[in-house]
């Protein structure tokens, strides 16, 4: 079963890398992306407030964004996201209480370490309902 790096506990990200715009994520790019999904707190064709899980030892799919940024809230569990852009990538550790972003155009990939990962997510701008190909599967670290 993977383990966290515990030297990304030293790189996580300042708290002033989260954005203050509209926000907005769907449950069906998730579907897609994350074996396990919960709940979702919205208001109806303009935001919404998915809730994630990914069981011990799990690991989700690498992905990148065509149109839409994200920004992820750790409410329980652990675990790790790598995030790669522009020819620089790092492993961030996932714990409750941590919060980032995945800018454009960044290939991500997350997984759970030896507890259930749980995370909620929201996206800017509004999640393109129309767009099958959002979400583009990459190649990942895992």
């Amino acid at each position: 079963m993977p383990q966290p790096d515990p030297a990304a506990r030293d790189r996580r990200p300042p708290q002033d890398e989260v954005p203050a715009a509209g926000l907005h994520f769907t449950l069906r790019s998730l579907r897609r992306t994350v074996p396990q999904y919960g709940r979702c707190a919205c208001f109806p064709g303009r935001q919404a407030l998915p809730s994630s899980k990914l069981a011990p030892g799990q690991t989700a799919k690498a992905v990148s964004h065509a149109t839409v940024e994200e920004m992820w809230y750790v409410t329980a569990g652990a675990g790790e996201i790598w995030r790669s852009q522009d020819g620089r990538a790092e492993v961030t550790l996932l714990e409750p209480g941590t919060c980032l972003t995945i800018p454009l155009g960044t290939t991500f990939q997350f997984r759970a370490g030896t507890q259930e990962l749980r995370v909620i997510a929201v996206t800017v701008p509004l999640w393109p309902v129309d767009s099958p190909d959002e979400a583009r599967f990459e190649t990942g670290r895992w």
